[in-house]
């Protein structure tokens, strides 16, 4: 049985990721995160440092821990810079030459009204703590893999949404289906983050794709990608939803009397980000197939939290 390790188990890519990982592609999972997880989709879970857990065993790692809010990184950026960049540099020390994917971010992108962003021909230049603490991380993982000659894939993940199989709870997060949900279940007034931005109606564009096909290219990449280097790719749909829309999308589903208004910008949220993603399809063959519908994006999300939806 191959074993790997898996980074940030408890959160909600890793919950899905280790649901795959052991139930479907029969890995043997060990999870180490700074969270107690509330699933059982592993072998073995620690909450400890990563040196004791690289045995000859380990084939390899997927490394998704991380602290990921855009807000707090405003606020408190220098525990970004401590977790994010010094958690990756410490795990890189006690990688050898095992492969590793790792999760990345599309926030290491500039704030340009590009449509759409591609990997060899857009700006590094983060708005954000957040974004700048995984380009730091790739900067890294670049002079690493210069001296050790490993395979890391890193993904530039874009609005990652839905759930799979009820696994995959967004619990207390900023992300908008997350928050949707929250205020359709409060029965409270919904407030999207600004609406004088420069889009095409004053709010937010974003790319979403499924967290099934996020983590299906994680591990596709896995097992299909062994020349060494570290590659760079951007995992999204190449279409853009703007926060109203997904605001009526999300009302369409769960009655009229859900009611939504305006608040102000959330510092560091950029204007419009939408993938390019054809590199990664190019170069390897990968197919996506959940991320095609954001209204079944919702419905998921809704199961996954219990809310009844009628469709």
């Amino acid at each position: 049985m191959k074993k790997v390790l898996v980074t940030g188990h408890a959160g909600y890519i890793g919950s899905v990721l280790c649901k795959m990982l052991k139930e479907y592609d029969g890995y043997y999972v060990i999870g180490i995160d700074t969270n107690k997880p509330d699933h059982n989709f592993f072998n073995e879970s620690y909450q400890l440092d990563y040196a004791r857990f690289f045995d000859n065993k380990v084939e390899g790692v997927f490394h998704l821990g991380a602290n990921s809010l855009l807000g707090p990184s405003a606020t408190d950026p220098m525990i970004y810079y401590m977790n994010n960049v010094g958690g990756t540099a410490a795990l890189l020390r006690n990688l050898e030459d095992r492969k590793m994917i790792f999760a990345s971010s599309a926030a290491v992108y500039a704030d340009r009204y590009a449509i759409p962003v591609h990997e060899d021909r857009m700006e590094l230049a983060p708005p954000n703590n957040y974004g700048m603490s995984k380009l730091m991380c790739e900067q890294i993982i670049d002079r690493y893999v210069e001296l050790k000659k490993n395979t890391i894939t890193s993904f530039r993940y874009f609005n990652v949404a839905g759930s799979w199989l009820g696994t995959g709870i967004q619990k207390d997060t900023p992300h908008i289906i997350s928050q949707l949900i929250k205020a359709h279940k409060n029965k409270s007034t919904f407030v999207i983050n600004g609406n004088n931005f420069f889009t095409y109606d004053g709010t937010c564009v974003r790319d979403y794709v499924h967290v099934f096909d996020i983590c299906k290219a994680m591990i596709y990449a896995y097992e299909n990608i062994n020349e060494p280097g570290h590659r760079k790719y951007n995992l999204g749909t190449s279409k853009g939803c703007s926060n109203l829309e997904m605001t009526m999308m999300f009302q369409a589903i769960v009655g009229k009397d859900f009611n939504y208004t305006f608040g102000p910008r959330r510092v560091g949220d950029p204007a419009h980000l939408v993938a390019n993603g054809s590199k990664f399809v190019e170069e390897t063959g990968f197919k996506y197939t959940h991320s095609k519908h954001i209204k079944m994006m919702i419905l998921d999300a809704l199961d996954a939290h219990g809310v009844d939806h009628g469709f």
